[in-house]
């Protein structure tokens, strides 16, 4: 099949709408328009997949046919189409022309189960059977619009410190050491998150970063709710209903999430704050904030208190100040009247329906009401009080099964156990919860979680995606799917979503970890500046405290990827030293021992074999079986090796026929068959593995099991698809919002400490 032209269309559609669509084909053909008609000309398989997506990436228009067909059809390829159709949008300029909706069945945007963003657009109805030449018009001034907007932007290279480095496609680029931290913190971050919970030519394009917190200050709609504390006259009842108010806080976020134009401060952002002495004007100064919420809550037996204020933090004036006590089972309630009485004072109007989504309780059944409350009391992180969570939440589900807040509670208690069978359970519960509710942010956000989990990148990219479009304050969200387009070789889309995220948790050191992920390879020397003004930032005396070892983890990489082992190595010894059982530490410390093949790679790898052996602990997703496989061939012990070699291909090979999409399975299998003398097959695994998602050259080149194919021809022809990947997708990365950061930094303080 030879490649789509630049002014081509690209239909998607569901396979039921086929005879309709083909006509559609026809009329666009015969007014001499290019149409990419995907499954009238391709067969299925992953070749199949690939075509489709750069057909995508390519198009000039992306038409989505919207139908009764597409409506009942809550699961289907088509919608994988229409999400990768919206994430290329976000790199188009505003006022191109990109997609462009045609409805049948009389479906209107209203009623479609589409993304927000296909809803922002002109629609086209047609009828089944007829395709009027004004539709067929319209096409193509679309596209001589397009060709008249294409506007070219100069390509800046990217600093190479590694010789023989060279270029690569464009599907796939991965963060640095992105699998060796990411394997721990994709947990870490997702426990976390849930606690608190038309066109221009695309390579030319820059992302439109997001407002800053100070714009929205200035728009006086942006807040940030403190938490909330637990009141009692006796000590250990306070301490012991803090649970609770965590989950009153909690939902209160979540409630204000839905009120359109309001913008809302992450709740870990916020949690700094619990037990601090910090006034008004340091936290406005902080996250730049127009608005403060504060309170307490106080339960007595079955009664519950919650007090709360509303701030002008500009002027730091109390705005009003409400009480409200009744039973506890009206929590949902006193948490909805909140939320309207802060729309209120902010003159957002809601209309009928978001008013309605807000007031909306979450079950009807006031005992399966009350068995959420007091699962919402235990802790998910001691077994016991966990398990005995997860019984009353069953219980909950069976006296209302359309308890979807319930099923999000049990996916994440059941995801939150760290195992493959856990994360199944999970994702059982998700799909029920999104199925109940499939405009929930963290329904959505939890069912990505678990297909990321499982290494079903395209499902979970798509419920990411979903949960931002719900709630466009879902900053964990953002970081989430961040990590993901790191670890599946999109370092554009990577950059993108944690730079969007950045504004809601400006006083986060996680918020700096994601935005140096995939700043690593686009931009190692701004990587390095960003990572040292978090540094200083957050290991001031005055501030609340925040464990800096990620930032200090991706400066050692920086590093090492600028040409300064030892430098790299001396940090990562004083981290050690520091902070000893720290696993997200030791990971990346046996990787850059690995990697400059040194003597303390040995006890790192024999320390994960047997604490964690299935865990993936470098930038090529290599376990720590792999690892010890390779030293003991490289020490002449083959014949101990190669059980090991072959027990794990086999283990790879089962993950990926279940769905595991990511590139993990198919590098260390490449190494693998490396290992058992095979190299044609080891090249093979390796394009297998850039395909998946790998592509950080510096990784590859510096790689000891690998390193007996540099001289291949393959070899070299996949290290210069990853490099010039990596410089392609540089040009389309705005990196003012960073500059400005480190600029302000160095600005307050000259000589940022190494």
């Amino acid at each position: 099949m030879t490649q789509t032209p630049e002014n081509a269309v690209f239909l998607s559609y569901a396979s039921g709408d086929a005879d309709a669509v083909q006509q559609v084909v026809d009329a666009l053909r015969a007014g001499g328009v290019e149409v990419w008609f995907d499954r009238l000309e391709l067969v299925g398989g992953d070749a199949w997949d690939r075509k489709i997506r750069q057909q995508i990436n390519d198009c000039a228009l992306f038409i989505p046919v919207l139908s009764s067909n597409t409506q009942a059809r809550r699961e289907g390829y088509f919608r994988l189409e229409w999400h990768l159709a919206e994430q290329r949008s976000l790199l188009i300029a505003k006022g191109q022309p990109f997609i462009v909706p045609v409805s049948l069945d009389g479906i209107r945007e209203k009623e479609a189960l589409v993304p927000d963003s296909f809803t922002a657009v002109q629609w086209t109805p047609l009828t089944r059977g007829e395709v009027p030449p004004a539709f067929v018009a319209r096409i193509q001034r679309l596209l001589a619009r397009r060709d008249d907007k294409a506007t070219p932007v100069a390509n800046s290279g990217m600093p190479q410190t590694i010789a023989g480095m060279g270029t690569r496609s464009r599907r796939s680029v991965q963060g640095a050491w992105a699998i060796a931290a990411l394997c721990v913190v994709v947990l870490v971050a997702a426990i976390q998150s849930m606690v608190g919970n038309d066109r221009s030519d695309a390579k030319t394009a820059v992302q439109q970063s997001p407002p800053t917190a100070t714009s929205r200050a200035v728009e006086g709609r942006f807040i940030a709710v403190l938490p909330f504390e637990s009141r009692d006259d006796d000590e250990a009842t306070a301490k012991s209903n803090e649970v609770f108010t965590d989950g009153v806080h909690e939902s209160i976020l979540s409630q204000l999430s839905n009120i359109p134009d309001l913008r809302v401060v992450s709740r870990r952002s916020v949690m700094q704050y619990r037990g601090n002495s910090a006034g008004v004007p340091q936290i406005q100064l902080e996250l730049g904030v127009s608005h403060i919420l504060e309170g307490s809550v106080q339960r007595i037996g079955n009664v519950v208190q919650v007090n709360a204020q509303l701030i002008d933090a500009l002027t730091d004036t109390r705005l009003w100040a409400k009480s409200f006590k009744r039973n506890v089972n009206d929590i949902f309630a006193i948490q909805a009247e909140l939320a309207l009485a802060i729309a209120a004072e902010l003159k957002t109007v809601l209309t009928l329906a978001q008013k309605e989504k807000i007031e909306r309780l979450p079950t009807e059944n006031k005992e399966a009401l009350a068995l959420f409350i007091n699962a919402s009391q235990m802790s998910p992180f001691t077994e016991q009080q966990s398990k005995a969570a997860v019984v009353l939440l069953e219980q909950a589900v069976k006296l209302d099964p359309k308890f979807a807040l319930a099923f999000v509670r049990l996916a994440q208690l059941h995801y939150w156990r760290n195992s493959r069978e856990s994360s199944l359970n999970a994702l059982g519960y998700a799909k029920k919860a999104v199925e109940l509710d499939p405009k929930s942010a963290l329904a959505q956000q939890v069912l990505a979680t678990s297909n990321m989990s499982l290494g079903h990148l395209d499902a979970a990219r798509i419920g990411f995606q979903r949960a931002t479009e719900l709630d466009p304050n879902f900053s964990a969200a953002m970081n989430d799917l961040s990590v993901l387009e790191a670890t599946s070789g999109r370092l554009d889309q990577s950059f993108y979503w944690a730079n969007r995220s950045m504004p809601l948790a400006p006083n986060l050191t996680t918020s700096y970890y994601h935005l140096s992920v995939p700043l690593l390879l686009l931009d190692t020397e701004r990587a390095r500046q960003l990572l040292q003004v978090g540094i200083e930032k957050f290991s001031a005396p005055n501030r609340p405290a925040q464990s800096v070892h990620r930032l200090h983890i991706w400066l050692a990489a920086a590093e090492l990827y600028g040409g300064q082992p030892e430098a790299a190595i001396k940090r990562f010894e004083a981290l050690v030293a520091e902070q000893p059982d720290n696993m997200e530490v030791r990971a990346a410390f046996a990787e850059v021992c690995w990697l400059t093949r040194r003597d303390c790679a040995p006890p790192q790898v024999d320390f994960f074999l047997n604490a964690f052996p299935d865990a993936r602990l470098t930038t090529q997703g290599y376990s720590a079986r792999t690892l010890q496989a390779y030293l003991w061939q490289q020490s002449g012990q083959d014949a101990q090796a190669q059980p090991l070699v072959v027990s794990t291909i086999a283990a790879n090979e089962k993950a990926i026929e279940a769905g595991d999409r990511s590139f993990g399975p198919a590098y260390e299998n490449a190494a693998l068959s490396h290992m058992k003398g095979d190299r044609e097959g080891a090249l093979t695994w390796l394009e297998h593995a850039v395909d998946a998602g790998f592509s950080d050259p510096y990784a590859m080149a510096m790689d000891p099991i690998l390193a007996p194919l540099a001289d291949e021809p393959r070899f070299k022809q996949l290290l210069e698809r990853l490099h010039e990947n990596v410089r392609d997708m540089r040009t389309r990365v705005d990196f003012s919002e960073v500059d400005a950061l480190i600029a302000a930094a160095n600005q307050a303080s000259p000589s940022p400490p190494q």
